[in-house]
Formats: C-alpha cells, sequence, structure tokens
C-alpha cells in the first residue's frame, strides 16, 4: 500500500518540509523521497502597526467562525458557497489593512511600501485561489478571469482617474499620454464596455473607424462563453478580423491594435511591448481572445505562453512569479513553499493553507490526508507561536493553537508556562485561557505564582483567594497560617468575605476551616449572638486544628466571653470542662517538654504561661458560676 509521509522541523522564522512516499511498512518500511522544501516568510510581520493589528484581529474572528462552522456542519464539511464567503472575507481585511496601511503612513517608508506590496501580492495570490480551488467551477474559466482581472489589475483605472481631472480642468482626453494606455488595459482584461465609455471621450468618436470599433465592443460575446457557446465568440472574432483585414482601422494605429486584441490576432504584443508591466496582464488577454475554449487544466501552459511574450527582466521569477505559475499549473503545495517567500510572516500561508484544505484542494503529490493535516498543523502552529511571543497578542496566538489536534495542546501548555506572571490583570487573563483550553496544571502554576507574589507584597488576603485557585492544600494551610498570625500581630483580620461563599471548597485544608469558623466566630460576636459565639470558639480551641502559635489568641478570646462586663454564662458547664481538660494538656507541653510550638521565644513564653494562669482562674470562676445555674 502506497501512502506519503511528511516530516517538518523548524521555528519562528523559516520551516523545512519533507516529502517521501512509504510503499510498504512490513517488515521494513521503504520508500522513496519526493522532494524537500524550506518554507521562509520574506521578515516577520510589524505586529506593532495598527493596520497589521487589525488584520490580525478581524482574521482571527474570520479563522474561529470557520472553524466553529466546519466543526458543526454535517461530515464537518462546508459547502462551496460557504467557503466563497469566507473566502472572501478574508481577502476584505487583506485589502483594508493594505488601504489602512497607506493612508496611515506618515511620509514616505520603505517598510510600509513593501508591506503594501506584500499584501498586494497576497491579495492577488488569494483571488486566484478562490477562483481556481475555492468557488464552483461551472462557467468560463477565461470568464473568472477577466472578474480577477478586474479585481487586481486596476492600472487602466488609475490612468482612467487621471484622464477624468485632466478633462476637468479643460484638457481633451485624447491628448493626456495615458489614453491609449488605458484604453489597451481595459480591452486587453476583457472590460470592453469601460473601453467603450473611454473611447466616447475622443474628439473623433464620430469618425468611421471609432463607430466600427464600438460597435465590436458593444457586441463583445463574454456571456456566450459562460453558456459554453463557443461558435457565438468565435463568429464575432471572425467579424473583427474581417473588418481589420478590410482596413477598417488603417488611419488609427491605435484603434487597429484593439482590433488585433480583439481578433486574437499575434501582432497585438508587439504594439503593446512598452504597455504591459507584467506577464499577469498577458496572461489574462491571451486566455480570453487567443484561447476562448480554454479550461483550467490548460491555464498552465498558458501562463507559460504568457511568461515568454513578456519575460521577466532580470531573468529570474520572483516568488509571487512562482506563486502564480504553481496555481496555474495546479501545484499547489508548491504554490505555497513560493508563496511563503513572499509573505511577511506565515498569517497569508496558514489561512490559506486552512481554507484549502476545507475545500477539498489537493495538497502534493497524491493529496495524501494525512499529509495534508500535518503541513496545516504546523503552519498554524508557526503562526499561533509567533503571536504567542507578542504581549498583547498571545490570546490570539492560543486560539490558533488550539485547532491544533495533535500539538497544540503541548505548545500550550509550554507557552502559558513562560508567559511572564507580572501583573494580576495579567494573571486573570492567563486563569481564564487555561480555563477556556482546561489546562488545569498550568492554572494551577499561575495560582501558585500569584500566591507567592502577593505574600512578598503583603496582601494576604488577595493570595488566598489565589491560592484556593490553585487547589494547593498544603499551601492554602500556608496562606492561612500567615493571615492568622498577621492577625495575631496586629489584631486585624481583614476583609475575608470569599470566606462566606467558600462551599466545598472549604474542605480543600483542615487550616481553611479554621479559618472560614473563626471568621464566622468574630460575625456572631458582632452580631450579639454571644452563646452561639461561645460554643463555636469551644469547638475551634478543643479541635485542636489551629496553628499552635494562635492558641494565645484563642485563649485571649475565650477570657473575653468567660468574664463578661454582666456577668453572664456564656460557655456552659460541659465545654468548661472540655477547655480545662484541654488547657492541662498545653500547660503540660509548653512547661514540662519546654516545647516552642506555641512561643517564639523564652519571653513569649512567660507571656503564654501568665496567660494560661489567667485563663485557669477564669475557667473556674465560670464553672462555679455555671454549676450554680444548673
Amino acid at each position: 500500500m502506497n501512502s506519503n509521509s511528511i516530516a517538518l522541523a523548524g521555528n519562528h522564522e523559516s520551516m523545512v518540509v519533507s516529502l517521501s512516499k512509504i510503499s510498504q511498512l512490513k517488515p521494513q518500511k521503504t520508500g522513496a523521497h519526493v522532494g524537500s522544501f524550506e518554507l521562509v516568510p520574506l521578515t516577520q510581520t510589524r505586529f506593532s502597526n495598527p493596520s497589521v493589528r487589525r488584520l490580525i484581529i478581524e482574521s482571527h474572528g474570520i479563522f474561529v467562525n470557520l472553524q466553529a462552522q466546519t466543526k458543526a456542519s454535517v461530515q464537518e464539511q462546508l459547502g462551496a458557497d460557504e467557503l466563497v464567503s469566507f473566502s472572501r472575507q478574508y481577502r476584505s481585511v487583506l485589502r483594508s489593512a493594505c488601504l489602512s496601511l497607506q493612508e496611515t503612513a506618515q511620509g514616505p517608508s520603505e517598510d510600509i511600501a513593501l508591506l503594501c506590496d506584500i499584501y498586494r501580492g497576497g491579495e492577488l495570490v488569494w483571488s486566484l485561489v478562490e477562483l481556481l480551488f475555492i468557488q464552483p467551477q461551472g462557467g468560463s474559466v477565461a470568464v473568472d478571469l477577466v472578474d480577477w482581472a478586474q479585481l487586481n489589475f486596476t492600472q487602466a483605472d488609475e490612468y482612467t482617474c487621471e484622464i477624468l481631472k485632466a478633462a476637468e480642468s479643460g484638457f481633451r482626453p485624447d491628448q493626456q499620454p495615458q489614453y491609449w494606455n488605458a484604453a489597451w488595459l481595459f480591452v486587453l482584461s476583457g472590460r470592453c464596455e469601460d473601453a467603450r465609455r473611454l473611447l466616447l471621450s475622443h474628439s473623433r468618436k464620430d469618425d468611421a473607424a471609432f463607430r466600427s470599433i464600438d460597435e465590436l465592443l458593444k457586441k463583445f460575446p463574454l456571456d456566450a462563453l459562460n453558456r459554453d457557446d463557443v461558435s457565438a465568440f468565435s463568429d464575432w472574432q471572425e467579424e473583427v478580423g474581417s473588418r481589420l483585414r478590410n482596413q477598417h482601422f488603417a488611419s488609427y494605429p491605435q484603434l487597429e491594435t484593439i482590433a488585433k486584441i480583439l481578433a486574437g490576432n499575434d501582432a497585438a504584443w508587439s504594439d503593446l511591448r512598452d504597455v504591459i508591466d507584467s506577464w499577469h496582464e498577458a496572461f489574462v488577454g491571451l486566455a480570453l481572445y487567443f484561447h476562448p475554449k480554454l479550461r483550467v487544466v490548460e491555464l498552465g501552459e498558458v501562463a507559460e505562453e504568457a511568461l515568454r511574450l513578456f519575460p521577466v527582466s532580470n531573468g529570474s521569477l520572483s516568488s509571487l512569479d512562482q506563486t502564480l505559475l504553481a496555481l496555474l499549473e495546479m501545484d499547489v503545495l508548491e504554490a505555497l513553499r513560493s508563496l511563503s517567500s513572499c509573505s511577511a510572516d506565515w498569517w497569508l500561508v496558514s489561512h490559506l493553507t486552512d481554507l484549502l484544505i476545507k475545500a477539498g484542494a489537493q495538497l502534493g503529490p497524491t493529496g495524501d490526508e494525512a499529509t495534508q493535516v500535518d503541513l496545516r498543523e504546523f503552519l498554524l502552529l508557526e503562526y499561533g507561536s509567533s503571536l504567542m511571543a507578542h504581549d498583547s497578542l498571545w490570546q490570539i496566538g492560543a486560539d490558533y493553537l488550539s485547532w491544533c489536534p495533535r500539538n497544540g495542546r503541548a505548545y500550550l501548555e509550554a507557552f502559558f508556562d513562560k508567559i511572564p506572571v507580572d501583573r494580576e490583570h495579567k494573571a486573570l487573563k492567563l486563569m481564564s485561557a487555561c480555563a477556556k483550553y482546561q489546562l488545569d496544571a498550568v492554572a494551577t502554576s499561575v495560582a501558585r505564582q500569584m500566591t507567592v507574589k502577593l505574600l512578598s507584597a503583603g496582601r494576604i488576603n488577595i493570595a488566598l483567594g489565589w491560592c484556593l485557585q490553585a487547589k494547593d492544600p498544603a499551601l492554602v494551610s500556608f496562606v492561612v497560617e500567615r493571615a492568622l498570625l498577621e492577625y495575631g500581630q496586629s489584631g486585624l483580620l481583614g476583609s475575608l468575605h470569599l470566606l462566606e461563599h467558600l462551599g466545598d471548597n472549604a474542605f480543600i485544608s483542615p487550616a481553611l476551616i479554621f479559618l472560614q469558623k473563626y471568621h464566622e466566630f468574630h460575625s456572631l460576636l458582632k452580631a450579639g449572638e454571644l452563646l452561639k459565639a461561645g460554643q463555636l470558639l469551644t469547638d475551634l480551641i478543643v479541635s485542636k486544628v489551629a496553628p499552635r502559635k494562635f492558641w494565645k489568641v484563642l485563649f485571649a478570646d475565650a477570657l473575653l466571653l468567660l468574664d463578661p462586663s454582666d456577668g453572664q454564662v456564656i460557655i456552659d458547664k460541659e465545654a468548661t470542662y472540655q477547655l480545662i481538660e484541654l488547657l492541662q494538656s498545653v500547660t503540660t507541653e509548653v512547661t514540662a517538654l519546654r516545647s516552642n510550638a506555641f512561643v517564639d521565644s523564652d519571653a513569649d513564653r512567660n507571656e503564654f504561661s501568665e496567660q494560661m494562669t489567667a485563663f485557669r482562674l477564669a475557667l473556674f470562676r465560670n464553672l462555679g458560676k455555671a454549676v450554680c445555674l444548673s
């Protein structure tokens, strides 16, 4: 069984792709190396530029919607109309970015000019991809190329604008140097109606030659090609050729050139040698007038013919030229390779690859599904990784990584671990992202980092909230002890409203349960519910859950309840017996064993001993009152 294998390696700046054909797997894997190439973006995107950032943000929304709709569709496959819609959305934000760059540029800038050229080239490529691989193939490919030319080759429109401005100033349109160039380019790109309007502004428009060419342009049967009525188009071209042979336009060489183009006469190319800037412009006219029966599989041959007619100036094809030629030859993988070389970053090639695969385009020799998935994933990983490296774009980058089923999660964990948690606002965003992508281990790490940072800053109450998110019992116990010790030193428990809404989180640590109950004790005191407060305090002391160095605080609280100003018995007889018994064990540990568990120094030990003596006397007095009352 034959299959393809793909190997990829690289970093944010380049990637090497190697393809092999596997002929058998057992007993020993054998096969042949198909080829290797390197994907290298021209330069890193200028992420600080507002226009570029807007492109990134808007295209991210399109990408996420595309993935979601694909996942929700039947058999995870979208229809052609939906794919065309997404393709045009991408092209729209790409064009908008280019226009925005031009409008906001402050003075001449090589970087901005280069980026505009890259984006224009990207739109040229994307629209051709849409024509060949995304939109349904039904009509004439030559007619589709006319639409492609109208969208991308705007030199004739620019000339026309200059001519109209001159006309507004009182100059005759046909006196302008670009008048005939505009007319020829309109005709060459199949925009015969635009050419007619321009020719009607000529001062000799009523001459027989002008009326003749106007009639031919008006009868231009472009729709006949869409109806597959090639004979109607051939008849029209024959009529043009007949008038050309009968010298209808002999008095006007410029009109004769138009007739040569319309008739598919090779002599037209020599007349246009100084008008056409690139083989791309010649290609559309060559396909439309010289090969009207053109099929998609023949596009590559026509492109090569256009390149022979109008070779590149230095003899070396640019990356953009190579990309267009590869697309016209239906070699998508080679087109993507060339495209990466003329792109500013991984944005264009990653989004285009994703869309092509969803459209069912064949990548590579056999279109092996595993190969396509791997290529898509690695390109998205590279693009997402480049965004993750920027402080304000990492959340967008994370979304791209999350749509990579094989390695996306590992990339997310690695990147999230490296993001510096230097501000609480960023930490909250990171925690939200961890919840979104179910990265529990990373969330725990972030919560721990924030807990330690806040503890170091003395913000213990906020640190407690973060350590709860870490769900680390040892860390929670540590923070609780810090909070209790701070209270023991300052007498201020702080604002711990979160303790009232812990729910099951209270069971993370016994120390946290104690803190919650101790907070409840203070709430009961403030509410004047002394009996409930006394019972709760007794339970807390007898449970021995509190840190031992906090017991002197508990004893001090108990002393206040044992000697109330109104003589009331708040702690009953049974509770008093429990406290006397506990006090005896504490006394033994402090005095007999000389333990430092309850105090930090000898001075503290003496103070604690005096407190225990006072506590013992208060307990016996309270016991006497309780017995009398009973």
